[in-house]
C-alpha cells in the first residue's frame, strides 16, 4: 500500500492557490505517495477532474467532515502552501485541523506547514488553534522572510521549527507551464485585489504602465486575468479596468474567465510577454517562464521581496534596467536557488 499524504491547502476559488496545491500535489505523487487535497470549500467540477487527471484526490472539508477526518487516518498532514497562516481562516478550518494533527500524531505520523505565507493573528482564539497545530508540527516551513519574522514574534515556543524555505509554486516539473504561447505584442494584467488583506489597486497606475508599453514597445493586446473569481477579491474590479483600458487606449482587450488552473491561469500567462501584477503569482509564473514583470505599488509589500530577487521593477521605476547591476543574481540562478528551497519542504516525509 502507497503512504498516503493530506495537503490542507486554500479554497480552490483562489487559483494562485488550486495551482500551489497541483504543484505539491504531482511533487508528492512523484515520490510515490497517495495524495489527498482538503480544501475547506467544495471546487468547481473543473477544477476536480483537473486534479483528478493528475492522479490526486480532492476531499472538500466543510461538505463531508466526517468523509475527510478518515481520509486523514493512517496519513502524514501538510498544511499550505500560499497564504495559510492568516486572521482571516475560518474556525471551522482550524478546528479540523487541530484534530486531525492530534490523530496524526497519536498515530506516529507527523505533520508540517510547508511553503507558507503568514501574517499576523489578531483574534485570541485563532491564535490558541495555530499553536496547538504548530505544537504538534515537526517542522514549521516557511516561503519568505517576512512570514517567517512574523510567526516567530508571535509564536515564540515554536520558534525552534520554523524555517525559511521557498514557495511551492518553484517545485520543478510540477506546474504545466505554457511559454509556448508567447507572443511578443500581449502584456498580462493580474490586479492583486484582497479585501481580507485590505489590498487594493490604482487602475490608473496600471493605465500609465500600459500606455508606457503601447507607446515605447509596441503593446497591442492585453489580457486581464483575476486569480480569484470571486467578485470582492477582484473580479469586478477586472470588469471595471477592462472597460477602462478599452477606452483610454487603441489595444484588444481581453478578460479571462476560467476556474481552471491551466486555462485560467498558466495559458494566459504563457502568452503574455510583459505582466504587470499584484499577485505573488503572478510575478512568480513570470519568473518561470522568464517573462518582464512589473509589479504594482498596491502590493508592493508583499512583491518586492522577490521582485528584487529576480531584477523585476515596478510600475515607478518602468525604463530602468538592472541589468548593469551587478549585484543582481542572474534570473537562472535565482531561480535555481529558489527550486532548491522549495525542496526543502519536502524535506522531512
Amino acid at each position: 500500500m502507497r503512504m498516503k499524504t493530506v495537503l490542507l491547502p486554500g479554497d480552490f476559488v483562489n487559483l494562485g492557490d488550486a495551482m500551489l496545491s497541483l504543484a505539491a500535489g504531482r511533487r508528492l505523487v512523484q515520490d510515490g505517495r497517495q495524495c489527498v487535497l482538503m480544501p475547506y470549500k467544495t471546487p468547481s467540477d473543473k477544477i476536480r477532474e483537473e486534479f483528478e487527471t493528475a492522479g490526486l484526490t480532492i476531499v472538500p472539508i466543510r461538505a463531508n467532515p466526517a468523509r475527510a477526518f478518515r481520509a486523514c487516518l493512517r496519513s502524514s498532514i501538510r498544511i499550505g502552501g500560499g497564504h495559510a497562516i492568516r486572521n482571516e481562516v475560518s474556525l471551522g478550518w482550524l478546528a479540523f485541523t487541530v484534530a486531525i494533527c492530534f490523530w496524526a500524531v497519536v498515530c506516529g505520523h507527523c505533520a508540517a506547514v510547508v511553503g507558507a505565507g503568514a501574517t499576523s493573528i489578531r483574534s485570541r482564539w485563532k491564535k490558541f488553534c495555530f499553536q496547538l497545530i504548530f505544537d504538534r508540527c515537526t517542522e514549521i516551513n516557511l516561503r519568505d522572510a517576512v512570514s517567517l519574522s512574523v510567526l516567530q514574534a508571535e509564536f515564540p515556543t515554536s520558534a525552534v521549527k520554523m524555517k525559511q524555505t521557498g514557495d511551492l509554486a518553484f517545485l520543478k516539473g510540477c506546474l504545466p507551464l505554457r511559454p509556448d504561447l508567447h507572443a511578443s505584442d500581449t502584456c498580462l494584467v493580474s490586479p492583486g485585489i484582497d479585501s481580507g488583506e485590505s489590498r487594493n489597486e490604482d487602475p490608473k497606475e496600471i493605465l500609465t504602465a500600459l500606455r508606457w508599453l503601447h507607446e515605447r514597445e509596441g503593446l497591442k493586446r492585453v489580457l486581464i486575468v483575476s486569480h480569484d473569481l470571486r467578485e470582492d477579491f477582484g473580479l469586478s474590479f477586472c470588469r471595471a479596468l477592462g472597460a477602462t483600458i478599452d477606452r483610454e487606449l487603441p489595444v484588444e482587450v481581453s478578460l479571462i474567465v476560467s476556474d481552471g488552473v491551466a486555462d485560467g491561469l498558466l495559458a494566459p500567462y504563457g502568452h503574455a510577454h510583459w505582466i504587470v501584477t499584484g499577485r505573488l503569482h503572478g510575478l512568480i509564473i513570470g519568473a518561470l517562464q522568464s517573462r518582464e514583470v512589473i509589479y504594482t505599488r498596491g502590493s508592493a509589500a508583499k512583491l518586492k521581496p522577490f521582485a528584487d530577487l529576480f531584477g523585476f521593477t515596478s510600475v515607478d521605476d518602468m525604463g530602468r534596467t538592472h541589468a548593469t547591476d551587478a549585484r543582481q543574481p542572474s534570473l537562472a540562478a535565482a531561480l535555481g536557488t529558489q527550486q532548491r528551497a522549495a525542496e526543502l519542504n519536502f524535506a522531512d516525509r
